[in-house]
């Protein structure tokens, strides 16, 4: 029930302000100048490949304390359904092969790791003084490798257990169509247990491609997917094939058993992905 509660009222709470500033980053970005902006608005238009999970912008400019930004100004803050918060400090490392050049990035890595830590801290006690429970993890992101680097492992483990939750809408058709087989491995014996292998198969391929960095790969992958087990399922899983292959004869209960089979996959779904939700939270608390 928690896991739930936590989702909705996140949702509810930073899906609103989410809006808001990314129509701020926008207004903002076209008028800026600064090359670290170039590097922030690449985080903030990527962020279900860069961070998954953490997908609310919070804010992309906040200050340590309300009304003396001489006390310092953290850079970006996002949100997850799980009421956890990730804070990223940006740096812009100017390019060049020399000596000084890669002594100048690597004192700016860090620094910027540093202030990482500085606010990541005080953003928690902020949290602590409104007397609400949530987590703040913290990264550093630059325009060398395209990448966050987290500032220790808690964080990364904590980032990796928010981002099992993220799905790509590919990933979320293969776990409808998983559920799928496996109701109709029970409805079609042996017909069930050759697609119950073919989803497989696609899964291992999706996964392996999801997970690198050319995240759209997943999608151009998941056209044949949706193509070939979706179509060739409920066009000839309703059929009950007897005799020679080229001989089908359709009966009436097989159109039955098939929709029966889909509004049970359906719901099978749902349960696993809440079954889920409830492991992530009960580990993040």
């Amino acid at each position: 029930m928690r896991s739930m509660q936590l989702k909705y009222l996140n949702y509810h709470l930073h899906s609103p302000l989410d809006k808001n500033k990314r129509n701020e980053w926008k207004i903002f970005y076209e008028n800026s100048i600064h090359p670290e902006d170039d590097v922030k608005n690449v985080l903030i238009n990527q962020t279900n490949r860069i961070c998954p999970g953490f997908k609310y912008l919070m804010d992309f400019e906040w200050e340590v304390e309300k009304g003396h930004a001489n006390e310092g100004k953290g850079d970006l803050i996002f949100g997850s359904d799980y009421g956890i918060y990730l804070i990223i400090e940006t740096k812009f490392l100017h390019p060049g092969s020399g000596k000084t050049a890669q002594v100048s990035r690597h004192n700016a890595k860090h620094k910027v790791k540093e202030q990482a830590k500085r606010y990541r801290e005080l953003a928690t006690e902020i949290f602590k003084g409104l007397g609400v429970e949530f987590k703040v993890i913290g990264a550093t992101f630059t325009n060398e490798d395209d990448q966050i680097y987290f500032l220790d492992d808690d964080d990364k483990k904590i980032a990796e257990l928010v981002a099992k939750e993220f799905r790509n809408p590919i990933f979320v058709f293969m776990d409808w169509m998983f559920s799928l087989c496996i109701v109709s491995l029970c409805l079609f014996g042996m017909f069930g247990l050759f697609y119950l292998f073919s989803v497989f198969l696609y899964k291992i391929i999706l996964d392996a491609f999801g997970k690198s960095h050319r995240y759209y790969i997943s999608y151009v992958l998941g056209i044949p997917y949706i193509i070939i087990l979706f179509t060739f399922p409920l066009g000839l899983l309703i059929i009950t094939l007897k005799g020679s292959v080229w001989l089908i004869k359709i009966q009436p209960n097989d159109f039955l058993r098939c929709g029966f089979s889909v509004i049970i996959a359906f719901f099978l779904t749902k349960v696993l992905h809440k079954m889920l939700e409830f492991i992530i939270v009960d580990l993040l608390y």
